[in-house]
């Protein structure tokens, strides 16, 4: 699946193809078009409509799909139990793992920091947490004391905006460029905050341009168009009328 799932992601704009020879002739940057969003939803549609009902060599001529239905038939396979807390215990427990102390302001993590109310108990009892996260959403994390049960925990300051995991690190990488001595949650988040007023205003000059190169070519002008051919000729009638030669078709 690996080696055919590369080989279709080759003709996505924006690829930058096999090796990094030639990749400034190409110039995948230019081509790119899809968000992240949109490109996970391409993946989606990649895997589970085309790729598992394609044939396969491997299935004898059958498709991934067809197989997977001819199992079950022969041994029906367990299903979650219908429920929101079911499908969020699975989601969790595919989310990457930290390990943290809780502190007396609440936990921290990614330089931000997150507050429960069983922080208070956890605290007192010196337990080591489990922390769970989506990398793609940081207002939350998923805290457990025990490995098996997990509470949600919202930043500690409500006020702050939903960013992900790639915004985070590429904002400590700027703060850090910048030779900020100290790195806190403020800076963190006023660095994303101006990271996306500079992707907005790109977005707006790159809509702007696309339209502007776009826009019909100006109108013809309706004014009638005079040669000036210097003074008009005179037709002397009194001369006989010499035609023009033609091809006669028959």
């Amino acid at each position: 699946m690996n080696r055919t799932l590369m080989q279709r992601l080759k003709g996505l704009p924006g690829a930058t193809g096999n090796s990094p020879r030639g990749r400034k002739a190409r110039k995948p940057e230019q081509r790119a078009c899809l968000t992240l969003e949109e490109f996970e939803r391409w993946l989606a549609l990649e895997v589970g409509e085309r790729y598992h009902h394609s044939e396969h060599r491997g299935l004898f001529r059958s498709t991934p799909f067809a197989a997977w239905q001819s199992l079950v038939e022969q041994r029906a396979p367990r299903q979650l139990a219908p429920g929101h807390d079911e499908a969020m215990k699975l989601l969790i427990n595919f989310m990457p793992l930290a390990h943290r102390s809780i502190q007396a302001d609440g936990l921290t993590i990614f330089y931000i920091r997150y507050w429960n109310p069983v922080f208070v108990v956890w605290r007192e009892q010196r337990q080591r947490v489990r922390v769970r996260y989506h990398p793609e959403d940081l207002s939350r994390i998923f805290v457990s004391a025990d490995g098996r049960n997990y509470v949600q925990a919202n930043y500690a300051d409500l006020r702050r905006p939903r960013i992900t995991l790639w915004e985070q690190r590429a904002a400590v990488r700027a703060l850090r460029a910048a030779h900020v001595p100290r790195v806190s949650e403020e800076h963190v988040f006023r660095a994303i905050g101006s990271q996306r007023q500079i992707v907005e205003q790109a977005e707006r000059s790159a809509r702007r341009a696309r339209r502007n190169s776009k826009a019909p070519p100006a109108a013809p002008s309706t004014e009638l168009q005079t040669r000036d051919s210097g003074q008009p000729t005179e037709v002397d009638y009194s001369k006989p009328v010499t035609p023009y030669a033609v091809e006669i078709w028959k």
